[in-house]
């Protein structure tokens, strides 16, 4: 796979000139079948090839939670619209909608949380890991 998107790339380059890192990292990450998130082979978590807080403890989303709470009591009584980019394997949200709905209903019925992912695979687990919450919000 590795060398394929290799080989992807070096043709792009001859055929078009320099790209971007910006363009590069596209390409590895997000290229629609070598990409390492398009591709279904990331692994991310304890036994993965690298892991981030939410994926380790639901402290982290807690935290995210009661700062989210706090704007939007400052913001007022509007809905509130939480924009995740990349949301990954869908930990964070599910840490973040867990404990606002707990710790402030209000606030959780005036929620609107988004996700923009790229990775159909990780879109998958999201809606998966994510439907309890979605069912009761």
């Amino acid at each position: 796979m590795a060398d394929d998107l290799t080989n992807f790339i070096i043709d792009r380059i001859r055929a078009a000139g320099p790209v971007t890192f910006a363009c590069f990292m596209d390409w590895c990450l997000y290229h629609p079948v070598y990409g390492y998130y398009s591709s279904g082979t990331a692994r991310i978590g304890k036994d993965g090839d690298f892991y981030t807080g939410p994926c380790v403890h639901p402290l982290f989303g807690s935290l995210v939670a009661r700062q989210l709470c706090q704007m939007n009591a400052i913001l007022g009584e509007e809905t509130f619209t939480i924009l995740e980019i990349g949301g990954g394997r869908g930990f964070l949200c599910a840490d973040i909608l867990a404990w606002i709905r707990q710790h402030d209903p209000a606030c959780y019925s005036r929620l609107d949380y988004c996700i923009a992912e790229l990775s159909p695979y990780f879109c998958r687990e999201q809606r998966e890991r994510l439907t309890e919450e979605v069912s009761q919000g």
